[in-house]
């Protein structure tokens, strides 16, 4: 959407309505993707929207992701506003916010690779979750094992099986097992057999990739945001979201106060609270869905 200066003067209305088309095709990106093996030349793209479309992929060059393909990728990274995300999905969820930090600290930071939680609050709640240590025998979701490392920043315990290594939430172990009950010095087979540590498989339904699609859009957007507007009128502009989504200003109020901090890319800032609304939509689906947590324990072994 840099791409597309003539849209700085164009009005909130207008702008919600491109969203809206941007939300339609996220969510046909699943059918694309389908059809993508037989009629690869006709994924149309657009200059303005190119940073926030999908590449489609019908082969990997990589030889250990040779199960995973065709596939798609999307540019995201750790250090793009994820907080700013975060505590603008958590105003979004209001009332419902222990849903959203249960699903903030067992999905979406272990994935992206951020802190469990940025809220005080929280971090105390959550303080005595890491009660195990290495060496220990558990039981967990996907079977019993021995605990090799804790992972304190990202809340998760690495666990070797008789079947292999992988990650476990602190939520998804049920209690110790006796030290006596050893695994095989052979089990897990052998590391060499192990994808690399920065190559993350993800099994999920069509809602869990609808969500991980429009979060990764509304962190993009943020950063676009934030690349254009320095310092406190960053601050000030995301305060300003948050209070919009918070119903605190109604779209006029809100949108005079955005043009009153910067005359810089508008059109962005003030299309990102309808995407936080069908980002919180799309993740309310997942919590209703209630599968996420047993998929993504699954998606963290490392063979």
């Amino acid at each position: 959407m840099r791409y597309a200066p003539q849209w700085h003067d164009t009005s909130v209305y207008c702008v919600y309505s491109l969203l809206n088309n941007l939300f339609l095709y996220i969510s046909q990106e699943c059918q694309h993707a389908k059809s993508f093996a037989k009629h690869p030349s006709k994924i149309r793209r657009h200059q303005a929207t190119n940073i926030i479309l999908p590449d489609f992929h019908l082969l990997n060059p990589d030889q250990e992701l040779a199960l995973y393909q065709p596939h798609l990728s999307v540019l995201v990274s750790k250090m793009m506003p994820h907080k700013d995300a975060h505590d603008l999905l958590a105003a979004q969820f209001g009332g419902d916010r222990i849903k959203f930090s249960k699903l903030w600290s067992g999905f979406i930071a272990p994935w992206f690779g951020l802190p469990s939680t940025w809220d005080i609050d929280e971090a105390e709640s959550s303080s005595t979750t890491m009660k195990f240590s290495p060496g220990q025998r558990v039981r967990s979701t996907v079977g019993d094992g021995q605990i090799i490392s804790v992972d304190a920043g990202s809340k998760r315990y690495k666990v070797k099986f008789s079947f292999g290594v992988g990650y476990v939430h602190p939520d998804s172990i049920a209690h110790l097992l006796p030290s006596s009950s050893s695994l095989p010095d052979d089990a897990g087979g052998d590391d060499s057999q192990f994808m690399h540590e920065d190559i993350q498989v993800l099994f999920g339904t069509e809602n869990i990739y609808l969500f991980v699609r429009l979060y990764i859009l509304l962190v993009t957007m943020l950063y676009q945001a934030k690349d254009t507007i320095e310092g406190d009128g960053y601050t000030s502009c995301m305060s300003a979201v948050v209070d919009f989504v918070k119903s605190k200003t109604d779209v006029k109020e809100f949108e005079s106060t955005v043009r009153g901090l910067t005359d810089k890319n508008v059109f962005n800032i003030v299309a990102i609270p309808p995407l936080v609304e069908s980002c919180g939509d799309a993740l309310a689906k997942v919590i209703h869905e209630d599968v996420i947590y047993s998929l993504y324990h699954c998606s963290q072994l490392k063979l």
